[in-house]
Order: C-alpha cells, then structure tokens, then sequence
C-alpha cells in the first residue's frame, strides 16, 4: 500500500485536562494542559503556558517533539491579557472540550493515515497558539 505524505504546520489538539500552577513566590501563574493530538493519529502533549507583559501581540514558545515517544511537550509565552482570557475560558463549565491549534515554524511530515514521520527529535519554534472554547 502506498502512503502519502503531507506537511502541516498546525497541530490540533483536544484539552483532556487543565491545571492553574501558582507560584506565590514569584507571584507568577502557568497553566498545565494535558491534550490529545487529532491532527497526529497517536499521541499527546503536555504544554505549559505562561504569562509575559511584554508579550503583547506575538506568542513565543517551543514544542519538543520525541521521535521514540508519542509525547510531546511545549512552553508557551502569551501576552497577560490573552492568558487571562485563556484561563477565563476554562473556568467556565465544559460541554465539549477546548481545543488549541499550535502552529509550528517548519512543518512536519504527516502521513495521510495522521502517522508522524520523523527520525531524531524536533524542537520547533511555536509562532501561533490559538483556541476553541465551547459555550454552550
């Protein structure tokens, strides 16, 4: 059987569970997501999101990607104001699960069956993070 490839440069992913981290210390918050990949046909990710005030308008991050593990894991950078809303959209009563779609510098080769093909780890640059929240 013949396989073809294609090369995304956004990966879905379905939030399964979301945790606020405080530290009172530094007074800083990060919010823990564990996903489920649906883009990528087997896999998860775990990704730490964070606030910046001088990320205003851009996000920055990294997604490290193991090629012996269907685990990946990302460190994201927002502005405070889009975190802030982030975290608003969590707290409300879930009817479905959000989804967050992380759009990646360089692409990744993904077959058309959702198989991931890479041979060593990746650790690409996260340049877009955007989200799903279901209201009703």
């Amino acid at each position: 059987m013949e396989t073809g490839w294609e090369y995304i440069h956004t990966i879905h992913m379905s939030v399964q569970t979301a945790d606020l981290r405080l530290d009172h210390m530094n007074a800083q918050s990060q919010l823990c997501l564990s996903c489920t990949l649906l883009t990528i046909a087997r896999g998860s990710a775990q990704l730490y999101l964070s606030a910046d005030d001088n990320t205003v308008l851009t996000v920055r991050g990294k997604l490290h990607i193991d090629a012996s593990r269907p685990v990946m894991n990302g460190r994201i950078i927002l502005g405070t104001e889009r975190f802030e809303a982030l975290l608003d959209g969590f707290s409300r009563p879930a009817v479905r699960p959000v989804t967050l779609a992380c759009e990646l510098e360089q692409p990744l080769p993904v077959s058309l069956e959702g198989l991931l093909y890479i041979d060593t780890d990746q650790n690409l640059a996260v340049t877009g993070l955007s989200s799903i929240i279901p209201l009703k």
